[in-house]
């Protein structure tokens, strides 16, 4: 790990880990070198000092550790389960802070089948409430991640992130926070304890508070309140495949067509070659998208003859069940692979393929100690042909500048909007290939901001470059209602933050 930066006071710290070790016990306060170690280690290749680790199991305990830290005027950085692979994993956006382990926090607090919701904490982990789902409410899944199965829901949520049916954030319905000195705040009805619309209608009376909590520093989500869905009485899993890379605007407009309509509900992924090839198998394809038909059985099958006329003589189109109007051994495996996450089942098996490209096969686990780093960049885009072509032609331009091949997918957030997943990996035992790989990444956000590509989401590195204050009042805005929540800066220091406002170390 790097040296203690000058900035940091190392005698607050060690009253603080004193302070920590009585209230928590010496089993939860990490502070030597080799139990600290493991943070070094991960996918994207990021160095960061760590002063200690707290193991949080509870919220009490959470409580405890913030006053303690505010007390001492000690930076902290919460992490769920720390598999925000490609975008830091663990560490902090800034070198001196205490990371807070929240994976023991881990209670599935409710599940209320009426109101098809379950209240998770922190710890709580997509594939932990898929089985407790298939268990207890079999009727009912969850919208998972391509992600593993051991990956937060809530941590997933606080960045925003994109679902196998569609944008994480439109299953929330409340969040439970701590801000910095304790103090416990509960969103929507919740707060009022005895509402019957709590955990049903997500905005309650008065400011809608839950978008605040999410890719901020304000305050440490200690649950969230996540909507479920009715597994369908009829679902059918789609793949759309063409080997011409030329006609990817086309299969683009044609999507939107069906999604405006109505015709396709969920989310559809958009794999390129690369992605296609590394993580699912499938080779001799530009582009293919897949994706979900779901509903009543005569309706799911309208809209599967809908899907079918769009694309005839365009492209070939499979369902995971048998082909209508192509064969494909290796896409039809993939689909039969990916339609479990679809119905809510995740899986590890992407990401073990995505840590495999360098060196040896590694478990889900096992990625941000393998071989291959792993970098993304998350940009938004208009749902057209034409901008997707314009982003895929800038990527690969300047990717391929560096001497890398990127993995693209689009994903569909809404009627208008796509989002891009955009890899660039590495091998890790080449000590000179992380740097080089980051500064890929950098440009590669700066070049598509430039062309009106703003991204959704930011790894460590790419905070302090792309939030900036001047002139700008949304980024003053944030800045001053941090001021007001969080005025030492205790929680999460530069953390989709753009300066430090009265900040004492």
């Amino acid at each position: 790990m790097m040296s203690t930066p000058a900035n940091i006071h190392t005698s607050e710290v060690a009253a603080a880990i004193e302070a920590w070790r009585e209230a928590l016990g010496d089993s939860s306060v990490a502070a030597d070198s080799r139990s600290l170690a493991d943070l070094a280690l991960n996918a994207g290749g990021f160095q960061r000092h760590v002063p200690a680790r707290l193991r949080i199991s509870t919220v009490e305990q959470l409580r405890l550790a913030l006053i303690i830290a505010t007390e001492h005027h000690v930076p902290v950085y919460p992490v769920s389960t720390g598999k925000n692979w490609g975008l830091g994993s663990s560490l902090p956006v800034r070198d001196g802070c205490v990371v807070l382990d929240l994976s023991g926090m881990n209670r599935i607090r409710v599940l209320d089948q009426d109101a098809k919701v379950a209240v998770v904490e922190p710890g709580v982990t997509q594939g932990q409430l898929a089985s407790c789902l298939s268990a207890e409410a079999p009727e009912l899944h969850l919208n998972v991640t391509g992600s593993a199965r051991g990956t937060s829901i809530v941590g997933n949520i606080a960045e925003r992130g994109d679902g196998w049916l569609g944008p994480r954030i439109d299953d929330l319905r409340g969040l439970e926070v701590m801000l910095h000195d304790g103090t416990t705040v509960r969103t929507g009805y919740w707060h009022y304890g005895h509402s019957e619309a709590t955990h049903r209608w997500r905005h309650g009376i008065g400011p809608s508070l839950d978008g605040m909590f999410t890719q901020s520093n304000y305050g440490i989500i200690t649950a969230a309140a996540i909507g479920l869905r009715s597994k369908p009485p009829s679902h059918r899993v789609f793949a759309i495949a063409v080997s011409d890379e030329w006609d990817l605007p086309e299969l683009v407009n044609k999507l939107r067509i069906l999604h405006e309509l109505g015709v396709i509900r969920s989310a559809t992924h958009i794999f390129d070659r690369e992605r296609l090839q590394s993580a699912l198998g499938v080779p001799h394809r530009s582009w293919v998208a897949i994706g979900s038909i779901g509903g009543t059985t005569r309706g799911s099958a309208a809209a599967w003859q809908d899907l079918c006329s769009t694309f005839t003589g365009i492209a070939d189109v499979l369902d995971a069940g048998g082909t209508e109007h192509s064969t494909d051994p290796a896409l039809q495996g993939a689909l039969a692979a990916i339609r479990p996450i679809l119905q809510g089942t995740p899986t590890d098996a992407g990401v073990s393929a995505l840590a495999t490209r360098y060196g040896p096969a590694v478990e889900a686990t096992e990625v941000d100690a393998s071989d291959t780093g792993i970098l993304f960049c998350l940009p938004v885009l208009s749902f057209t042909g034409s901008s997707a072509h314009r982003l895929v032609e800038l990527t690969r331009r300047h990717c391929r500048s560096y001497g890398y091949e990127p993995a693209i997918t689009l994903n569909v957030m809404n009627d208008v909007t796509l989002q891009a997943t955009i890899d660039v990996t590495f091998d890790r035992r080449d000590a000179a290939a992380a740097p080089a790989a980051q500064d890929c990444v950098d440009g590669l956000h700066a070049v598509l901001a430039d062309n009106g590509f703003m991204p959704y989401r930011l790894g460590i590195q790419t905070m302090s470059r792309l939030i900036r204050s001047n002139d700008d009042a949304f980024w003053e805005t944030a800045a001053r209602i941090k001021s007001v929540l969080d005025p030492l800066g205790i929680i999460a220091p530069q953390r989709y933050d753009p300066h430090i406002l009265g900040r004492n170390f």
